[in-house]
């Protein structure tokens, strides 16, 4: 190529230059094209029919489609153009304005910390106080139901308005005829049929998780004519045996005592009084001569099991009990022969639910309240000309019996307890459950004994009906008041209380929870109605809550029930019950309650309907109050928000229990002088206590009064919870092998062999240890008591 070839071609004109000028005109061009209209030339579209699309489509479905779009997008920006532009021209200088005030309070809140979070919490605090005012001013709307939702929660008036109208006095004695039509003794067929009617009744009130379940152990049955006791001599027609009662059916019934040791014996008449340890002393130092003596006793004092141990170990060949009520002379009364108060349950597994249990069980002969001589019961009406014939041995100043005869006497008396024994027998408990809301895992027991040594229309059956038609109005709340408490309510038919307690002595693990460890109050009414007169023993706890549902429950003359209550305080028990394995073995807070009287004919086959008509006429109001009193305890155990202790009378109490242990002492050995400072002190630190409880829980109710947050109402719960552990740990771990290992808690536990004028449901341990004048061991025992009692309400 060459240098021409190479050179560039120089244009002939240079190209345009955008100068001023040129702008100029470029301006006024595009102000001309913003004020002109500029004319589109439109295609015209050829809409004649050519025929259909292949597929069978008509060629101006598109035309149509596409025009009718066009319309839709014009409509659009004529909208948008006459109401968002405007609306956009007048909230623009707002968010500009805002946004200014936003990094204004950025900067300004930067001096203090993260913005971010500082915003969050003013927001906060802006919307819990607009909450809170809105609750407390009532803008709050009351009525549920306009959001398709419940009313709100009832209040607790509420609950008593629903119980008191649905409340069927007519169902109740319907119920307690049937379930008293029929004997029912421990692990028979008619305690059987029972035991499936009240699960059935659960089952019909919708509590959850209803459940029969079976334990097993030893139980004695009797064939009729196989018990009984004679004068040896006498005519055969004089034999006195269990055919003893008022009416033929009432004679079906063997009269026999549980856990009694089979045999026959002989012997020589002795009358012993009540068989107390001191109505024994009183025999030998007038030198009665007990070995070999068929023994009479009369009950109550002491525990029949105790009588018995008692005669046996003073040599005695067998026992007669009879009842000495004139009123009730010819009924034959019935009861265990094993001492309860050394070894609760079942007779080859004694101690209740802690204790050690071999595989195979111990002989009940050789058990710790077991006995091994016969023992029979018997009717005043044919012991009475039997003892009146005694004409020496010591003298008794009384208007009956005036001799307790001795070896020398003539009157001689053959024993035979040919009852059969079954160490495997099945027993039914049943129980019935509602489930709390708040704090499902802390329970109330509400529990009653089912067996009965005969009919027991009245003892238990009247705890029964209460105990039921309970279960029935709680659960009726949560079906129709759409309420739950706030802890779970367990109700409980216990079986085998008329053999040692041996279905509530069982360890209660029922649904998979052990009820030892989790229930804050188990409340007894096993014979509720027997009488006219209230009463309550227990745990000092309750005397709040039992005062006030007195006051509040009326009797049919419209007065109170609480000025009609003789002790107008929860006194100490006085007596063995379902209850003992609760509180002394699980530090359970326990109270039995009911309508008492001194003359029911307890244990006997006269307790029956018609005893019930004739002299308690008016027992449908007392079981009427009966259920309102157990109700309003079941209502304030499980769902006020703090568990209702009294402490202010437990300090009191406790102060009294420690005053009597000291009397005890000084009559056990005056000649021994224990150190009670550490029980003073310990005393002392309840006292502190019970005043710092009422303290904060006044300060609590006052603080959540309009509503509770979730952080208070979790601290609450805790609380709850290390309140229920007080009374857990008081238990004081005893070795198996001790003969009462069950009576674990160091303040509620029974003394073995109860001094009727003392409180022998208290420092039980203790006091068994002063009786035998073992000193070093009683002192050690209060020392560990007074510690326990000291630390636990002293780290509050």
């Amino acid at each position: 190529m060459t240098a021409e070839e190479m050179t560039p071609v120089t244009p002939s004109s240079p190209p345009p230059l955008y100068d001023a000028e040129h702008a100029e005109s470029r301006q006024n061009l595009l102000h001309e094209s913003r004020d002109s209209s500029f004319e589109i030339e439109q295609f015209e579209l050829d809409e004649s029919p050519s025929g259909p699309l292949p597929g069978g489509s008509h060629p101006n479905a598109s035309t149509s489609t596409l025009a009718r779009a066009q319309q839709v997008a014009q409509n659009v920006a004529t909208y948008s153009s006459k109401l968002l532009t405007p609306v956009r021209q007048l909230l623009d200088p707002v968010a500009r304005f805002w946004h200014k005030c936003s990094v204004a309070m950025d900067v300004e809140l930067a001096r203090w910390g993260n913005p971010l979070i500082l915003k969050r919490l003013v927001y906060l605090v802006f919307v819990s106080t607009f909450v809170i005012m809105a609750i407390l001013f009532g803008l709050v709307p009351n009525n549920r139901s306009q959001f398709g939702l419940p009313d709100a929660m009832p209040t607790r008036d509420d609950l008593l308005t629903y119980m008191k109208e649905v409340l069927e006095s007519s169902e109740m004695k319907s119920r307690l005829d049937y379930m008293s039509s029929m004997t029912h003794a421990a692990g028979t067929s008619g305690d059987l049929t029972l035991a499936k009617y009240v699960a059935n009744e659960f089952k019909r009130y919708n509590l959850d998780n209803v459940e029969v379940k079976e334990i097993k152990g030893y139980v004695v049955m009797a064939d009729q004519g196989q018990v009984g006791w004679e004068v040896v001599g006498e005519q055969s027609n004089q034999k006195r045996d269990d055919q003893i009662g008022q009416t033929p059916e009432e004679n079906s019934v063997p009269a026999f005592m549980a856990n009694s040791h089979p045999g026959e014996a002989e012997g020589h008449a002795i009358f012993a009084n009540y068989g107390t340890d001191a109505d024994f002393q009183a025999l030998e130092a007038a030198g009665v001569k007990l070995e070999g003596a068929v023994v009479f006793v009369a009950y109550n004092n002491v525990p029949t099991g105790l009588k018995v141990q008692t005669a046996q170990y003073r040599g005695a060949a067998a026992v007669v009990v009879f009842s000495n009520d004139p009123e009730n002379a010819d009924a034959v009364r019935r009861d265990t022969t094993t001492n309860v108060l050394m070894s609760p349950g079942f007779a080859n597994f004694p101690g209740g639910p802690r204790s050690y249990r071999p595989s195979k069980g111990v002989d009940p002969a050789d058990a710790p309240g077991g006995s091994k001589i016969p023992v029979v019961p018997a009717s005043l009406k044919d012991v009475a000309p039997v003892l009146q014939k005694l004409k020496s041995g010591a003298r008794y100043d009384n208007d009956g019996v005036k001799y307790s005869g001795d070896d020398q006497s003539n009157v001689r008396i053959k024993v035979r307890n040919n009852v059969k024994t079954d160490e495997q027998h099945p027993l039914w408990n049943v129980f019935g459950r509602i489930e709390g809301n708040q704090q499902p895992d802390l329970n109330v027991i509400v529990g009653s004994a089912r067996d009965a040594a005969c009919f027991g229309a009245m003892d238990p059956m009247s705890g029964q009906i209460v105990m039921l038609e309970a279960a029935r109005i709680i659960s009726g709340m949560t079906q129709h008041m759409q309420w739950y408490p706030e802890r779970t309510i367990t109700f409980a038919s216990w079986d085998g209380s008329k053999q040692g307690y041996a279905g509530s002595n069982e360890r209660p693990i029922v649904f998979g929870h052990d009820l030892c460890d989790e229930t804050t109050a188990y409340i007894n009414v096993a014979d509720a109605v027997t009488g006219s007169e209230f009463q309550a023993h227990g745990h000092p706890y309750f005397n709040n809550i039992v005062r006030k549902a007195l006051v509040e429950v009326k009797n049919p003359q419209n007065e109170s029930y609480v000025d009609h209550w003789p002790d107008k305080r929860v006194k100490q028990f006085r007596q063995a019950g379902d209850y003992m394995g609760l509180l002394s073995t699980c530090g359970i807070p326990s109270i039995d309650v009911g309508f008492k009287g001194n003359h029911f004919p307890h244990d006997t086959c006269k307790d029956t309907v018609g005893w019930r008509d004739e002299f308690l006429p008016d027992s449908i109001d007392y079981l009427k109050a009966m259920v309102e009193i157990v109700v309003r305890l079941a209502l304030s155990s499980a769902d006020d928000p703090v568990l209702p202790i009294d402490t202010a009378y437990y300090a009191s109490e406790m102060r009294s229990y420690v005053d009597d242990l000291m009397k005890y002492s000084e009559e056990a050995d005056p000649n021994f002088v224990h150190d009670f400072r550490g029980l003073d002190a310990a005393v002392a630190r309840v006292e502190t206590f019970s005043q710092k409880f009422i303290d904060a829980t006044s300060q609590y109710s006052e603080m959540t009064r309009a509503m509770e947050f979730p952080n208070n109402a979790a601290i609450r719960h805790s609380n709850n919870i290390a309140l229920r552990k007080f009374e857990s740990r008081l238990l004081e771990p005893r070795s198996p092998e001790e003969p009462r290992s069950w009576a674990q808690h160091c303040i509620f536990s029974p003394q073995s062999v109860p001094q009727k004028d003392f409180e022998w449901y208290t420092f039980g341990n203790i006091r068994d240890q002063l009786r035998l004048k073992r000193h070093t061991e009683a002192q050690e025992l209060m020392q560990n008591a007074a510690h326990r009692i000291y630390k636990i309400y002293g780290n509050i």
